[in-house]
C-alpha cells in the first residue's frame, strides 16, 4: 500500500550523518505549517495517551522517500498526562502548498496541490471556517497546557521552600501560606486536566476534564466534510466560556495570591539558600 499523504522523493549525494536535513511545508500564504528534520528528538519520552514521536526524515545516500500526512504541527502536551484524544495537528484544507528541502545551505522546492474529495460538495468559505475553528481549538488546548505547566513550576518552588522551612518555627506563617497556595493551585488544575488516568479504562474511573472537551471537538470537526454543525459551534461556545472562567481564576492566583506569598518572603527576609539548623 502507498504511504498516506503527500509522497516526496529526494536524492542526497551522501549520507547526512551529523549534518542536518530539514523539510518545511508552507501554506499558500508562505507560512510554515510543518517542519521535519533527520535528527531524532532525544528529549522525547513516549507515554500512554501522549503525542506521537516526531517523524524523522530519512537521509541516506541516494534516493529517499517521505510522506507528509496533510497535518500541521502536533499539539503541545502536559508531560505524562494521559489524554483520551489525538495530539496530531489537524488536516489542512484542499489548496496549494509548497515543500522546501534544505541541506548544507542548498535548498530545493516543489509545489503541492491538495484536491478535495469529489464526493464532497463544500464551499471555500466552509473550508476556511473549518480551518479557523480547528486552529483556534488547538490554540486553546495549548493555552490550557502551557498554563498548567507554568503553574506547576511555581507550585514546585513553593513545595521546595515548604520542605526547607517546615522545621523553622519562625517561618510557620510562610509554610502555612504555602500550603494554602499549593492547595489552591492543585484544585485549579483538577478542573482543567485529569492526571489520574493512565489508560483507556481509566477514563471510566476518572472522567476527563476541560482539556479533553476541546480534544473531542477536534475529533468531531477534523473531517473531510468541513461544514460545521450547530451543535459543534454551540459546544465550542460552552467550553470556551468555561476556560475563560478558569483562566481568570489562574490570573488571580498568579497575580494576586503568588504576589502576596512573595511579599511574605520579602518581609521575612528569607535567603535564597536555606540551611538546616544543627
Amino acid at each position: 500500500n502507498p504511504m498516506n499523504g503527500v509522497i516526496l522523493d529526494y536524492y542526497l549525494k551522501e549520507k547526512a550523518d551529523t549534518n542536518k536535513l530539514t523539510l518545511q511545508i508552507f501554506d499558500a500564504g508562505g507560512k510554515v505549517i510543518r517542519s521535519f528534520t533527520n535528527k531524532k528528538d532525544e528529549s522525547f519520552k513516549p507515554y500512554p495517551g501522549g503525542p506521537p514521536a516526531p517523524q524523522v526524515l530519512p537521509s541516506e545516500a541516494g534516493v529517499n522517500r517521505f510522506a507528509w500526512n496533510f497535518r500541521v504541527e502536533n499539539i503541545k502536551d502536559v508531560p505524562n498526562a494521559y489524554v483520551y484524544g489525538n495530539y496530531q495537528g489537524h488536516q489542512v484544507a484542499p489548496g496549494k502548498y509548497k515543500a522546501k528541502l534544505t541541506y548544507k545551505g542548498e535548498s530545493s522546492e516543489t509545489d503541492i496541490e491538495i484536491i478535495s474529495d469529489p464526493r464532497v460538495n463544500a464551499t471555500s468559505a466552509e473550508w476556511s471556517m473549518q480551518q479557523k475553528f480547528l486552529s483556534d481549538v488547538e490554540a486553546t488546548i495549548e493555552d490550557i497546557h502551557t498554563s498548567i505547566i507554568s503553574m506547576r513550576k511555581v507550585r514546585t518552588q513553593i513545595e521546595s521552600y515548604n520542605e526547607m522551612l517546615k522545621n523553622n518555627e519562625g517561618m510557620k506563617s510562610v509554610v502555612e501560606a504555602g500550603k494554602a497556595l499549593i492547595k489552591k493551585m492543585t484544585d485549579w488544575e483538577t478542573n482543567v486536566i485529569e492526571t489520574r488516568q493512565k489508560n483507556g479504562q481509566d477514563v471510566i474511573n476518572w472522567p476527563s476534564k476541560l482539556n479533553t472537551e476541546f480534544f473531542q471537538l477536534l475529533g468531531v470537526a477534523d473531517v473531510h466534510e468541513p461544514a460545521l454543525t450547530k451543535g459543534v459551534m454551540e459546544r465550542r461556545s460552552d467550553v470556551d466560556k468555561q476556560w475563560a472562567t478558569y483562566k481568570s481564576d489562574l490570573q488571580t492566583i498568579m497575580n494576586t495570591d503568588v504576589a502576596a506569598y512573595n511579599q511574605m518572603f520579602r518581609e521575612k527576609n528569607i535567603p535564597a539558600i536555606v540551611l538546616d539548623k544543627n
